[in-house]
Order: C-alpha cells, then sequence, then structure tokens
C-alpha cells in the first residue's frame, strides 16, 4: 500500500493517531486498534510517534457526524471540510459529465430507432410491389437451391 491507499484507488494522508482520530470522528483507541489489526497502514516517526494513513474513502464509510469535525466538517456549523467540498464538486461534476453521455445516448437511440421503422417501411412497400420478393429468403435458403449451388 503507498501514500493514496491500499489499492492506489483512495486519498490517503500521513497524520498523527490523534488527527486519525479527528478526521475518522473516534477516539485515537480505535486508531490503534485498528493499526494492530492491519486495516491501517501506519509508521513510527523520527520523533518516535505513530503515525497513520488514513483513506479519506475510509473517513466517508466512517464518519459517524458527532461532536469531532470529521471528514464532512463540523456539524454544529453546517460548514463542509474542504476535503468533504472537494468530494461534492468532483461527485457534482461526474453527475453532469453522466447526464450529458446518457442524453448523447438517448439522442442515438432515437436516430436508430427511426431509421430502423423507415427501413421497416420500405421493406413492406418493396415486398407489396415485386411479386415473389417476399419468398426470396426461403427460396435461398431451401435444400434444393443449395444443392444447385455446388
Amino acid at each position: 500500500m503507498d501514500a493514496s491507499g491500499e489499492n492506489g484507488a483512495g486519498i490517503a494522508a500521513k497524520m498523527t493517531v490523534e488527527g486519525a482520530a479527528r478526521i475518522l470522528g473516534i477516539k485515537k483507541e480505535p486508531v490503534r486498534k485498528r493499526v494492530r489489526r492491519g486495516r491501517m497502514r501506519s509508521e513510527k516517526g523520527a520523533d518516535g510517534r505513530l503515525h497513520v494513513y488514513v483513506d479519506y474513502t475510509n473517513a466517508v464509510r466512517d464518519g459517524n457526524g458527532d461532536k469531532s469535525q470529521g471528514l464532512y466538517g463540523d456539524p454544529s456549523q453546517g460548514q463542509p471540510s474542504d476535503a468533504a467540498r472537494e468530494i461534492m464538486e468532483a461527485k457534482d461534476e461526474t453527475i453532469r459529465i453522466l447526464q450529458h453521455q446518457l442524453e448523447e445516448e438517448r439522442g442515438a437511440r432515437r436516430r436508430a430507432d427511426t431509421i430502423i421503422a423507415q427501413l421497416t417501411q420500405l421493406n413492406v412497400a418493396l415486398t407489396t410491389r415485386v411479386p415473389g420478393f417476399g419468398d426470396l429468403g426461403t427460396r435461398l435458403s431451401s435444400p434444393r437451391i443449395r444443392k444447385g449451388r455446388r
């Protein structure tokens, strides 16, 4: 695991046990237990203090919005933290992109449906004009004609 998280997909920050507890909205002892169980990466600093890597995706899942200021900011102030604001902006941008892509796909589907309907109507019109046109498919697949083509 590197500083970007366990699988490289998350956003991790190196901090003290106290800082991690504050971000996660839990006490220091549960952070130490996570380190002992191997659920949180840690290392000893030059000063001998334990530093942990907090994956912000875990902070979002673990945040319980209690008295401490977690990833989502101070609940009593009603203000989101900078990390929460960045996450919300990224989410909003992803939603805008997906909405645009969905509209493009819907337009393409409408165009395809129109083309299919027009071809179907044209096929019906040709079948009525050309006698035996509808039987052409069955004549080509009959065993008598296939044997004759060898």
